[in-house]
């Protein structure tokens, strides 16, 4: 995929290979896979990655509530455009606190919960809160105690995985309290933190990806 510059004449010239473009060149027309910290809206990074990356526009494919932590996607430049693309499965990493025992058949209980699921939005959330679809690919216990579970979750763009905990919760054991999620996949198996977008990325580092590679591993 080579993409024209915005503004291009349709005669004009391409954009070069990714392994021949510039770190100017890629943040006109790349993805951050930034660790989002605690405490800021997802829309709230995008615009501090447009400000310390010197970019006119970014954009963040997908949204982590603000107390969600881990891989947030943020298109630079003319990639903005193309941010709808780049909505594929999640995974997730949470930790649920139970009021009594974990069942013995700890695993049949999850996986009766893989598979399509009905979900509202929480209360709290930015979109709409008409119910919808969603598709839980995979859940497994990575760990168990008594009344502790790590959970993983692959699940469809859009899932809210607290109230997924809390239906798993309400059709076992009630919910004491669920820690942060942890959203931790990226196409590359890392993400960068802010600090490192402070002054001018250096692309060579892997701070920003090419578009066409974050096209590949996210819808192939």
């Amino acid at each position: 995929m080579t993409d024209r510059r915005e503004g291009a004449d349709a005669d004009g010239p391409l954009r070069p290979p990714p392994e021949e473009r510039s770190p100017a060149e890629l943040l006109a027309f790349g993805v951050v896979n930034l660790d989002k910290p605690p405490g800021p809206s997802a829309h709230q990074v995008s615009a501090w990655v447009r400000d310390l990356a010197g970019v006119e526009r970014a954009a963040h494919a997908g949204t982590l509530d603000p107390s969600v932590t881990g891989c947030l996607p943020v298109l630079t430049g003319d990639a903005t455009r193309v941010a709808r693309a780049l909505l594929g499965p999640k995974e997730y990493v949470a930790v649920l606190e139970l009021h009594r025992r974990a069942p013995e058949d700890l695993d049949a209980v999850i996986e009766a919960f893989e598979g399509p699921i009905l979900q509202r939005p929480p209360r709290k959330s930015a979109v709409d809160r008409s119910p919808r679809v969603r598709r839980v690919y995979d859940m497994t216990a990575v760990e168990s105690e008594p009344r502790r579970l790590l959970l993983r979750v692959d699940c469809e763009s859009g899932t809210y995985v607290r109230k997924l905990c809390h239906l798993e919760a309400d059709d076992d054991a009630d919910p004491d309290n669920e820690e942060p999620l942890v959203a931790c996949y990226t196409p590359d198996g890392a993400a960068v933190c802010l600090g490192r977008l402070v002054g001018h990325p250096d692309a060579d580092e892997g701070t920003v990806v090419d578009l066409e590679r974050g096209l590949v591993r996210s819808c192939g």
